[in-house]
């Protein structure tokens, strides 16, 4: 880019905006894969520890796991 007149600063810009903006979609898709997947796991779990098996062997528990979501901080 320097070779077709392009400023330091602004090859920098283009590196960090880049940078950021694959940061920023990362970030936003990787929490709402998380969400997603949470409720798809915790619905799959509940009722048995490890959706009722642990290495082919049926595992019989009385826990449920259940992801909880909460809008304000303790």
């Amino acid at each position: 880019m320097k070779a077709i007149g392009y400023r330091p600063k602004q090859i920098m810009g283009m590196f960090l905006s880049e940078a950021v903006l694959t940061g920023a979609i990362g970030g936003v898709t990787g929490l709402m894969l998380g969400y997603a997947l949470s409720f798809l796991k915790g619905g799959e779990l509940a009722g048995s520890a490890f959706g009722g098996r642990i290495g082919g062997a049926a595992v019989s528990t009385p826990s449920a796991l259940v992801p909880i979501f909460s809008s304000h901080s303790r």
